[in-house]
């Protein structure tokens, strides 16, 4: 999430800039001129996407199953139900998780190898860090915004150390017990670039619908797409 200062005219002046910087920011290196905060989703800092990193984990996990397993069927019962927001907002342990995928899918694996299969999912999105770092050299106040759970965190956190020490805050949804796109979520973004107002928070994200939650809310989104680092 980014910081931006206030143009004249207050919050409605702050949605007209807002919708400027969406529509003709050509450079997410741009950004920091405008906006001294800015709060970051996870997602962006990898190259895959979310759906297919899911589907990585679910090729992992059915690969370490006594007898052969349909991939497909491992997806459906961790993302299609509700285990996995379960997790990601805390309230689910990490061994109760490991187990629970032990039992459901007949995994014949320890409890490291499943959370090896779990985790191993991330490539690095090399451009997009290279953007992170330069915001942070200008100045900007760095948030990481990111719905997660605690298996995965421990497994980015040092894969993505030199970027993320940059950043000044994070707000993890296993940790405030609530994802994206729960309003609460984005009450703990702001407050983590406290005490800048929410209308000079600048969020960024690879998924519309959360650009459109944090909108409603009146916090200003860019929504990220592959290459427009490079533009």
């Amino acid at each position: 999430m980014a910081v931006k200062r206030s143009p004249p005219g207050g919050p409605l002046s702050a949605q007209r800039a807002y919708s400027r910087t969406r529509v003709g920011a050509r450079s997410y290196t741009d950004l920091p001129a405008e906006w001294p905060a800015v709060a970051a989703s996870s997602s962006i800092l990898a190259t895959s996407s979310p759906s297919s990193i899911t589907l990585k984990a679910a090729r992992q996990l059915a690969a370490l199953a006594r007898v052969p397993l349909d991939p497909q069927r491992v997806y459906e019962a961790i993302f299609q139900t509700r285990l996995e927001e379960d997790y990601d907002s805390g309230r689910v342990t990490t061994s109760t998780f490991i187990e629970r995928l032990r039992v459901d899918f007949d995994l014949n694996a320890s409890d490291a190898a499943i959370a090896l299969a779990w985790n191993d999912i991330y490539t690095p999105n090399t451009a997009m860090l290279e953007v992170i770092r330069a915001i942070d050299r200008r100045g900007a106040r760095l948030v990481l915004a990111s719905n997660t759970n605690e298996l995965h965190y421990q497994w980015f956190r040092p894969l993505f150390a030199s970027t993320l020490d940059r950043f000044d805050d994070e707000v993890l949804s296993f940790r405030i017990e609530c994802r994206k796109p729960h309003p609460r979520f984005f009450e703990a973004c702001v407050q983590a670039c406290a005490p800048t107002p929410l209308t000079e928070c600048l969020y960024v994200d690879d998924r519309a619908d959360f650009i459109d939650a944090a909108r409603g809310l009146g916090i200003p989104g860019i929504l990220y797409r592959p290459g427009m680092e490079r533009a």
